[in-house]
């Protein structure tokens, strides 16, 4: 007698329901999808105990029709797909129709449900197996679904949830997330008979940030921006570029309006702010994409949390490229808003725009931008240095400043309108070349130097030599092997010389790095390229740095998110000599 047999009816769906529903947050999830589904633009939540005990989700939606509501519980009963090719072009949530099965074979579920048109509403109870009509409910618009306690035939499942505190943070947080991307719809959370969250409708994105977040938590620290490209549509609030506060930001990815694990994102977004940000700091991001529906695969994972890109290349390259340059026009203008809040009321925020246009500032960013972002943090008050270099560096850019001269050849001190301001002359320079570098080669091309004699050195090839020589072609340079144990340099780029011509061949082929080969080429080149700390500097040669540096486009990270300037205030100075 064979050993495979067919699991009955009530096992198979504990099995399937197992891995839709995992906990309170994960029913709560489904139903407020299903509720966005159904149109509507108000919905409550209210839970007891965590969602342990109960959970129930009211909308003022569509309404399910009464001969609807024989066939809801079965598995795969769905309204939103008829044919294969529905699941190439899905942009509703619940789509498959597993939720409110799943739903009823885990606990003891009620939903009451009226459509347009009727004076009484009309429902269904399903426990354990069973199902039981309910007619002439009272009357209310939309749809409500009652949960009671979950897990009750599932024991062992029901041990493994968390205490209340811990699930209603969960179904909270959950709750945040959701608003963030629909703001006109009015949502309402009650734990334990007491109101948790709030949100009236709003016309704005920008205005549902500031309902969820506060004035006086993160969101002075993120700008709002937006961009198409393409079939591709951006809009998101991103931290701004040069802090330094070492805060936990979200991280939020929505994709056609479902909050998503997406790793190409992830990615795109941790490249673009490379060297706008210190070393360490991570980027907080609350960014909505709208893609077309046949380019996400949603359908890989059992509760929708994680998708995946048919097109993840191309899609990188789009969102770094659109991410770095509003970065830069954050600073310079260009199309980028910071965020400044004056008004408690979430319906009358006033965004202006703040920026440069490279030597002088223009419109209000001295306040209250600078004065949020230049607090001192918290440190020992013995600690002379630590103090300094724990300050922000997002500084006005010098239009007249004074050279006061160089400490021990390796650090411009310049004055400026009383404060003093200490460059770090390697990484200032690094920055220079690092940006002139990406101009020229996207312009007018990379200015070439061809040696009297070809520059021969020693050094042991390997199977990757020659394709990372193919690498450097396009940067300027035109290298030949010689043997396996010679190479020959017969053009160089113009921005090298002979003393850091050989150190960033050695150290370039000596790499293992495989992404972003080409900016990592570049930056290596400017690094090797600048000018070296313990190098003495003439006046002029200071000036002409000074003023190249603040004509970048982030004159306060070097390329490898190193700090370049540290200031020292007059008030500051006074309280350590004790004149304040």
């Amino acid at each position: 007698m064979g050993k495979i047999r067919v699991l009955p009816r009530e096992v198979a769906g504990k099995i399937a329901a197992g891995e839709i529903i995992e906990r309170p947050l994960s029913v709560v999830k489904e139903l407020m999808e299903n509720s966005l589904d159904a149109s509507s633009n108000e919905i409550l939540i209210s839970v007891e105990d965590g969602g342990k005990k109960s959970i129930i989700v009211k909308d003022n939606g569509e309404g399910i029709e009464k001969e609807d509501l024989k066939i809801i519980f079965r598995r795969h009963s769905t309204s939103k797909i008829e044919t294969v090719d529905d699941l190439e072009k899905i942009l509703t949530f619940g789509f498959r129709g597993e939720a409110i099965s799943s739903i009823a074979e885990v606990s003891k579920t009620t939903i009451i449900s009226s459509t347009e048109g009727r004076d009484s509403s009309y429902g269904v109870y399903f426990f354990n197996g069973e199902m039981t009509f309910i007619d002439d409910a009272p009357y209310r618009k939309g749809t409500m679904v009652k949960v009671e306690d979950l897990f009750y035939n599932l024991p062992a499942r029901k041990n493994f949830l968390r205490a209340a505190k811990t699930e209603n943070l969960a179904i909270k947080n959950f709750i945040k997330h959701f608003s963030l991307v629909n703001e006109d719809v009015k949502i309402s959370f009650i734990s334990d008979e007491k109101e948790s969250l709030f949100y009236e409708r709003v016309q704005e994105k920008k205005d549902r940030f500031y309902q969820v977040y506060g004035k006086d938590k993160i969101y002075n620290d993120f700008f709002e921006a937006e961009f198409d490209r393409g079939e591709y549509s951006f809009h998101g609030f991103f931290v701004k570029p040069g802090l330094e506060e070492y805060k936990r930001y979200p991280q939020l990815i929505f994709i056609n309006k479902r909050v998503v694990k997406e790793k190409t994102t992830f990615q795109a977004i941790y490249s673009g702010y490379d060297t706008y940000l210190k070393k360490g700091v991570k980027p907080g991001f609350i960014i909505f994409i709208d893609i077309p529906p046949d380019e996400v695969e949603v359908n890989i994972h059992p509760t929708k949390a994680e998708v995946k890109l048919k097109n993840s290349s191309e899609y990188f390259r789009i969102l770094r490229a659109a991410l770095r340059n509003e970065l830069e026009g954050f600073f310079l203008d260009k199309s980028s808003s910071s965020l400044n809040l004056t008004d408690t009321k979430a319906s009358s925020y006033n965004f202006p725009k703040k920026g440069w246009d490279g030597t002088n500032f223009n419109g209000n960013i001295r306040k209250p931008f600078f004065d949020d972002i230049r607090q001192e943090k918290k440190v020992d008050s013995n600690s002379f240095v630590q103090k300094e270099k724990t300050r922000n560096l997002l500084l006005e850019p010098p239009s007249d400043f004074k050279i006061i001269g160089q400490y021990i050849n390796s650090y411009v001190i310049i004055e400026k309108e009383g404060k003093l301001l200490i460059i770090d002359q390697h990484n200032a320079d690094e920055r220079v070349k690092y940006e002139k570098l990406i101009d020229n080669r996207e312009n007018s091309g990379i200015k070439q130097v061809k040696p009297l004699f070809p520059i021969v050195f020693e050094y042991k090839t390997d199977e990757t030599t020659e394709e990372k020589i193919e690498n450097l072609k396009k940067f300027g340079w035109d290298i030949e092997m010689w043997g396996e144990n010679s190479l020959s340099v017969k053009l160089y780029p113009a921005i090298m010389d002979n003393r850091s011509i050989r150190d960033f061949i050695m150290e370039y082929l000596d790499s293992n790095e495989k992404d972003d080969i080409e900016d990592s080429i570049l930056k290596l080149m400017s690094c090797k390229a600048a000018i070296k700390v313990n190098h003495p500097l003439a006046k002029e040669e200071m000036e002409s740095l000074v003023k190249a540096l603040f004509k970048t486009r982030n004159p306060y990270l070097c390329p490898h998110s190193r700090p370049i300037i540290v200031e020292f205030s007059e008030d500051f100075i006074k309280k350590e000599l004790k004149r304040k």
